[in-house]
């Protein structure tokens, strides 16, 4: 779900016991969840899970009439799991901008595939400070190929996998295949001011979904 807002109510209307929500908000937000009515049995194994791309994932253990939650970053999921098919939740999110990203340099995707490209450096001073976030849907996981890296001593391009709301940073190579472990990819470029202006970004690359 990739809306400012909405509202989504899953109870009475599961046809499976696994029931998952991906909130994608744009980077530089955050995603405000407010849970009005939860039919989920804790005590016989029943889950609801908010599982946030920077933190480790939230359970709700208890039954609840009104609740507040708030993310780190722009990316959650809401992860049920029931054993009867009439529970469930209702609940109401909206996006929040918290910090805005460099202008025109942070991104996040959710196409199936597409195309990746760090920034073009043209400003002489200051350090430009870009992330992008790739979201696939739960199960899924996200391939990556970079055609261009550019090894530059005043450049950093840092590429994680996003796994269960913790980064395990990864290496990328030209040419190269590589596959995530989970359905969230995030890359950070950072350009210092030392470096000259260029007419290329310092990477390129395209991505996929793919089930494993």
């Amino acid at each position: 779900m990739t809306s400012e807002a909405g509202t989504v109510d899953v109870i009475g209307q599961l046809d499976r016991d696994v029931c998952s929500h991906v909130i994608v908000a744009p980077p530089g937000h955050v995603v405000n969840i407010t849970l009005y009515a939860m039919m989920v049995d804790c005590e016989a194994g029943e889950s609801l899970r908010f599982i946030d791309l920077l933190e480790p994932s939230s359970d709700l253990d208890q039954d609840i009439d009104a609740y507040t939650w708030t993310s780190s970053s722009n990316n959650v999921e809401v992860l049920l799991s029931v054993h009867d098919v009439t529970h469930g939740y209702r609940m109401e999110y909206q996006t929040i901008p918290r910090k805005a990203p460099a202008l025109g340099c942070s991104h996040q995707f959710t196409n199936p595939s597409g195309s990746i490209e760090g920034p073009v450096y043209r400003r002489a001073s200051g350090t430009l400070h870009c992330e992008t976030f790739i979201t696939a849907p739960r199960r899924f996981r996200v391939q990556i190929q970079m055609t261009e890296l550019t090894d530059v001593g005043v450049d950093s391009l840092k590429i994680y996998d996003v796994i269960d709301g913790r980064l395990r940073q990864v290496t990328v190579r030209k040419d190269e295949e590589w596959t995530s472990s989970s359905n969230v990819v995030k890359l950070v470029s950072i350009q210092n001011g030392l470096r000259q202006e260029t007419r290329q970004p310092n990477y390129m690359g395209h991505y996929l979904f793919i089930l494993p």
